[in-house]
């Protein structure tokens, strides 16, 4: 019996470990269909999705990875919505499941004061409403939650937190409202007046914050024009003729089990009944895939289509061929384009519902660029940066890559355009294109075209990268920035902003950065000038060296030269012609003199009479200077005549002190 239970275990871990793995599988390819999801290709990825992932058994997962990115990336509510009706025509259990996950979520942000988190969540709930996968009786729970306490009792209080639970609930109130109030007002009017005349007995609180007052208003004009702004659900064209049974609106109701969180929820766990499970998915994969089921409505317009257009261009064969062709020159179209855009930004509560109308227009890639030029160009005439701006831009390029490209355009022009802004424009333009790096939607590789630099800046430009950096400071924070900035990948771009070859550019650089307060992004560029700066000293010191050197050489061959010009045994003085005239003879100073002696010499003196002394004592003596003038000439007389006689050159000097006392 220890065998056969050792083998059992065995096996059941093996099997553990295979169901793991396909498990694993599924969370990729379930993460990658919800990633990828947006208004265009929804059906198309819930075929991919039904193909490759048994979602009977991966629905827990599944519901965790829709709740995930509606929270972290704004995941649309109506394509939630959209893939929830397309698997409750076979999954009764999903549909419940996603209502229990919203409404825990919904409790848990109200119950905290969430005011962000709990006004994004409401507009999934309104929408399981609006695709008929929950009753009215969600909504009015919803709506009993948000009111739960009486707000006169609470306007006499004087507490900042009981007014920010009102603000909350009413602004709450106003987007299910607005959101789920046609269907509502169609399906129960007295229920929808009601709740407007609550709304209209609260107008103290809701006159006392201008953003409240702003969208109360909007609810009001809404509702009068008969909700002709709200959009459609997305439903799916099947054809449920073909269903046994079609699924009833869920009446869901809010307990108090709904308050405790389940940790395990969307976790792997072992199914032994896995094989049962893989057939009943595959019974509702082939009625998925028949033909019949998902292109009923497609076929039958296609071929509406075409019999339309073979009865007009039989009709227009006729007539056409002779009328001439009309150009537009009054760009009457592209005027009507924007200015359709301009109302849905204007008109939208929330920057989620503006991007969902936008992109419900199915606008060609061609001209995705003038609805993000509109979008900016509105945000300037603000009198400060709003988010909701940056929000639809968000939504924008998380649903489909074909939007960056317009997004890039826009941006490059725009730094182009720098010139023609106000101030405060490109204040507003700059957090706008600060928040959008700041997503990682549109990646650093657009400051390639950034130079900051004393000869290709400008002031507007150097405005603008402020404001940018400092919103990318306000979403990231300043570590995680330098994190970026520092990644080898984005180094080629960002070599206009952050030089580190030239050393003027780097200082003007660090001087640039250091000014806005970021001085802490230029350590890099601090560094990388200590080594040019070291290297050009050596440069110069090397050069130096070598002007020396060269100079020395130079020298030294010119001596040589010099020597080499004036050597007689050099191969050049040796070349040259030696002199045909004899030489002369030289002096030898070694050959005999004359024997004859010499004569000798008689010092005779001279018979004439010696000239007569001059006597100096004849010269009168005025005053002391001439008295001692006189001594001083009569000595220097006396001693130059006695000297230059033949007694006193035989004799030598005079001594004078002898000749005077004698």
């Amino acid at each position: 019996m220890s065998k056969e239970v050792e083998v059992k275990v065995e096996v059941n871990t093996e099997l553990e470990e295979k169901q793991h793995q396909k498990w694993m599988q599924c969370e990729t390819l379930l993460e990658e269909t919800i990633e990828q999801l947006n208004d265009a290709n929804i059906d198309e990825l819930f075929q991919t999705m039904v193909d490759q992932v048994n979602v009977i058994w991966t629905q827990n997962l599944l519901i965790r990875f829709i709740l995930c990115y509606k929270s972290q990336f704004g995941l649309s509510s109506n394509l939630i919505c959209g893939l929830a009706k397309r698997l409750g025509y076979f999954l009764e259990d999903f549909n419940l499941n996603l209502t229990k996950q919203i409404i825990f979520t919904f409790i848990e942000c109200f119950q905290n004061n969430h005011l962000i988190e709990t006004l994004e969540i409401l507009p999934l709930i309104a929408d399981l409403y609006n695709y008929d996968i929950c009753s009215e009786l969600l909504i009015l729970q919803v709506l009993q939650v948000l009111t739960k306490k009486n707000i006169k009792e609470n306007m006499q209080n004087d507490d900042g937190n009981n007014n920010n639970n009102n603000k909350l609930s009413i602004m709450g109130i106003i987007r299910v409202i607005g959101l789920c109030g046609k269907k509502l007002n169609e399906k129960n009017q007295r229920i929808h007046d009601t709740i407007f005349e609550k709304l209209v007995q609260s107008s103290s609180i809701i006159n006392q914050d201008t953003k409240i007052s702003k969208e109360f208003k909007y609810l009001l004009k809404l509702k009068n024009d008969g909700y002709i702004d709200v959009c459609d659900p997305l439903l799916p064209k099947y054809n449920l003729g073909m269903l046994p049974c079609l699924p009833e609106p869920i009446n869901f109701i809010i307990s108090k089990e709904l308050r405790e969180p389940d940790d395990t929820f969307g976790e792997f766990v072992y199914n032994d009944n896995l094989e049962e499970v893989d057939q009943q998915w595959g019974v509702i994969k082939n009625i998925i895939n028949d033909p019949k089921f998902s292109q009923i409505e497609e076929v039958v317009e296609e071929e509406v289509q075409d019999s339309h257009t073979d009865l007009a261009s039989n009709e227009n064969a006729q007539t056409d061929h002779n009328e001439k062709k009309v150009v537009d020159m009054t760009n009457s179209v592209d005027i009507q384009f924007k200015k359709e855009i301009y109302l849905i930004l204007k008109s939208s509560l929330s920057g989620d519902e503006a991007a969902h109308k936008i992109l419900k227009r199915r606008t060609p890639d061609d001209l995705k660029f003038n609805i993000v030029d509109i979008i900016i160009k509105t945000s300037i005439q603000e009198a400060t940066y709003s988010k909701f701006y940056g929000i639809i831009a968000e939504r924008l390029l998380n649903s489909h890559k074909a939007w960056k490209p317009a997004f890039y355009r826009i941006f490059k022009e725009n730094f182009q355009q720098l010139d023609t802004f106000q101030p405060e424009q490109l204040r507003i333009i700059g957090k706008f294109w600060g928040h959008l790096f700041a997503t990682d939607y549109i990646g650093f590789e657009l400051f390639e075209i950034v130079k900051i630099n004393s000869i290709e800046s400008t002031a507007p430009s150097r405005i603008f990268i402020k404001f940018v950096f400092q919103e990318l400071v306000a979403d990231l924070a300043i570590d995680e920035l330098k994190e970026r900035l520092n990644e080898d990948y984005i180094q080629p771009f960002i070599t206009g902003m952050f030089p580190n070859d030239d050393m003027d550019n780097i200082r003007y650089s660090i001087n640039y950065f250091t000014a806005i307060g970021l001085g802490i992004l230029t350590d890099k560029m601090r560094t990388r000038l200590e080594e040019l700066e070291n290297e050009e000293m050596e440069r110069q010191h090397q050069q130096q060296e070598n002007e020396e050197e060269g100079y020395k050489e130079v020298h030294e061959e010119e001596k040589e030269d010099r020597r080499s010009r004036f050597n007689r045994f050099s191969s050049r003085a040796r070349n040259q012609r030696r002199s045909v005239t004899p030489p002369r003879h030289r002096r030898n100073n070694l050959r005999e003199r004359s024997v004859t002696p010499p004569r000798e010499r008689q010092w005779q003196r001279s018979l004439s009479p010696s000239p007569r002394r001059r006597r100096y004592t004849e010269i009168p003596a005025t005053n002391k200077r001439n008295s001692r003038f006189q001594r001083k000439y009569r000595d220097n007389s006396l001693n130059n005549g006695y000297r230059n006689s033949p007694q006193g050159r035989q004799r030598g000097p005079i001594n004078r002190q002898s000749r005077y006392n004698n």
